[in-house]
């Protein structure tokens, strides 16, 4: 399933504190997303080194304030430091000697991210990006007092390795933008992060850990809002755990964007029988039937919500005709002992 490691071992404890805050910058914890995403990083060689003592420093100040190693390894502060050290790279300030304000910046993320942890704990906020913009302009107004040095932005330089077509600009641009780059080698690598993230939710759904795969089909449509896949595949989790009111939302969700979607449709259609809503599975359902009369479950829906509602007459004529098809269907033969 992810690529976890056990925080028992060292090895695999100091693996989550490494890759996990560039996993955090697409809002998952997979360490394999994090090693997809720091390889983008690594396409500016000397940004990639920066970003990693960026995340050295940041745990030391963690440890150093008793956040304890749990944070550490969870790699949200980890994460803010690095977005602070790239910010400072691309966005750099004209005073100041560049190790001291690296520095300055990855302390600040630990001061920062820590105290609007505090402060809005109870808000629904982005976890990132309010800290790495204080701290980013914090590092920027200090850089003012100081005298003018050698610019940050040198470390911004592209891999001379890296062939000139890896670096043109195309539509790859877009998903190297999350990590403040460009270039197809970048965008490649940013963008295959986002598919192992939404891959690691289907794998955590068939192993059966469904908060797991809860966790990381948000993750991949925080990272991606646009794309269909990761909100359906959230449905299905939602489903089979049993959490309906957080489904009901995340089926609104869908339908807002696909509103025929017809899985979805059903699904929703379930979630509402299950929780005592039969009129409304009954509505889903008569325009499921409609459109797909074909298809034997939505009419098997359709007979049970009316049965439920009372309707016994109609309920016993859909699950005959489901019969008359399907003889051994079971959700008809239970209908029909049920009446």
């Amino acid at each position: 399933m992810a690529l976890t490691f056990a925080p028992k071992t060292r090895a695999g404890a100091v693996l989550e504190a490494l890759l996990r805050p560039y996993a955090q910058i697409v809002f998952s914890r997979d360490l394999g997303v994090g090693l997809l995403v720091l390889a983008a990083v690594a396409c500016r060689p000397w940004l990639a080194l920066a970003t990693l003592g960026a995340v050295g420093v940041a745990a030391i100040g963690s440890l150093a304030f008793g956040l304890g190693g749990r944070v550490v390894r969870e790699g949200g502060i980890g994460c803010i430091a690095v977005l602070t050290t790239i910010a400072l790279v691309v966005f750099a300030p004209e005073g100041g000697p560049p190790l001291a304000l690296l520095l300055f910046g990855a302390l600040l993320s630990v001061l920062c991210a820590a105290s609007f942890q505090a402060v809005f704990s109870n808000v629904a906020l982005p976890t990132h990006a309010l800290p790495f913009i204080a701290a980013t302009w914090l590092v920027h107004l200090a850089a003012r007092a100081m005298p003018e040095t050698a610019p940050l932005s040198s470390l911004a330089e592209s891999a001379g390795w890296l062939p000139a077509g890896w670096q043109a600009a195309s539509w790859l641009d877009l998903p190297a933008a999350i990590v403040f780059g460009q270039g197809q080698a970048a965008g490649a690598l940013v963008l295959a992060a986002l598919l192992v993230s939404l891959r690691t939710g289907w794998l955590a759904y068939l192993a059966g850990d469904y908060e797991a795969g809860e966790a990381s089909y948000r993750a991949a449509m925080a990272a991606k809002p646009a794309a269909l896949e990761a909100k359906i595949g959230l449905t299905l989790v939602l489903y089979v755990a049993q959490r309906w009111k957080a489904l009901e939302t995340a089926w609104k969700q869908v339908l807002a964007e696909d509103p025929k979607h017809a899985t979805v449709r059903a699904r929703l259609a379930s979630s509402h029988y299950a929780t005592g809503n039969y009129p409304d599975a009954a509505a889903i359902y008569r325009k499921l039937v409609d459109s797909f009369p074909g298809e034997l479950d939505y009419q098997t829906g359709l007979a049970w919500a009316l049965l439920r509602m009372g309707k016994r007459e109609e309920a016993v004529k859909l699950f005959r005709a489901v019969l008359a098809l399907s003889p051994d269907n079971p959700n008809a033969l239970q209908g029909m002992a049920a009446k």
